[in-house]
């Protein structure tokens, strides 16, 4: 093989190999996490999935404005979501009262309380600034 048609086949195969798209990267690929949807009861910001209804929404509403968290000042924030079947409220704590006993009680009556108003079981996670999960309690 001569030298010139080597080389012309070795500049067609690097251009045509270069000329293919690259695979997309999984960043391009994942789905956008949903946004929160933003709603005051009271003194409390809930951040609620968007596929949570409006009804279950008004509930909470209802339930959060007859506990403590209602008289907060505006910046007690819970995240509303849903896993399967299971509600879940994230609730910021300071972290380590997530252990207290009063905490413990006040929170697993606060999910059996929330059960029965949204009709499905409904867990409370006490989280960390960042909603980080540091206990969760379940309707009892």
């Amino acid at each position: 093989m001569n030298k010139p048609f080597a080389s012309l086949l070795l500049t067609v195969a690097l251009v045509a190999g270069c000329s293919r798209p690259a695979p997309p990267s999984p960043s391009r690929i994942q789905p956008p996490l949903p946004a929160w949807t933003e709603t005051r009861c009271g003194g409390v910001l809930v951040q609620s999935d968007p596929a949570i209804s409006a009804d279950k929404l008004r509930a909470l509403c209802e339930v959060v404005d007859s506990t403590p968290f209602g008289d907060t000042s505006g910046t007690f924030v819970i995240r509303f979501t849903r896993a399967n079947d299971t509600y879940q409220l994230l609730v910021r704590l300071k972290t380590g009262i997530e252990n207290d006993p009063d905490v413990i009680a006040f929170m697993s009556s606060f999910a059996m309380t929330m059960t029965k108003y949204l009709g499905n079981p409904c867990d409370i996670h006490a989280c960390d600034a960042e909603f980080r999960t540091l206990r969760v309690y379940i309707p009892k």
